[in-house]
């Protein structure tokens, strides 16, 4: 799972401070492979990611062969975007969900200080506004 985002103020195009710049790009990336336990198994946020975040884990994430047939849902939670992917022909189930609790998390947009900072990945849609899931073959 990859969420990007822009560090820019669409409004005025003004960049965020050039450590954050520096450090994690315009446009940084929450990355999570989807694992079987739902878990990230290294930090998935812009500023807590390793290079094991980017390192695919046989014991932990859902690999999946090329023909297989996949449910795939994807929905707003409470807790974040949820990812699951059911391999119909392997039987394996993975899933991800972006939220603070497996560590996703947004770079603060601060154009003024010297230094970068994030702060816990939210759901953006109030609960009544969220929609219902739906899934595709």
């Amino acid at each position: 799972m990859a969420i990007f985002s822009l560090s820019n103020d669409y409004n005025n195009n003004v960049p965020n401070n050039s450590d954050c710049l520096g450090t994690v790009g315009i446009e940084p990336v929450n990355f999570a492979f989807i694992t079987l336990s739902g878990m990230p198994h290294a930090p998935p946020s812009p500023l807590g990611a390793t290079n094991d975040t980017f390192t695919p884990h046989s014991s932990s994430d859902l690999f999946m062969n090329g023909g297989d047939n996949l449910v795939v849902d994807i929905h707003d939670s409470n807790a974040g975007l949820v990812t699951v992917i059911r391999d119909v022909s392997t039987g394996q189930v993975g899933s991800m969900t972006a939220s603070a609790a497996n560590g996703f998390a947004q770079i603060n947009y601060e154009p003024d200080p010297a230094s970068c900072s994030q702060s816990a990945l939210l759901p953006m849609a109030p609960p009544a506004a969220r929609w219902s899931s739906s899934s595709c073959r």
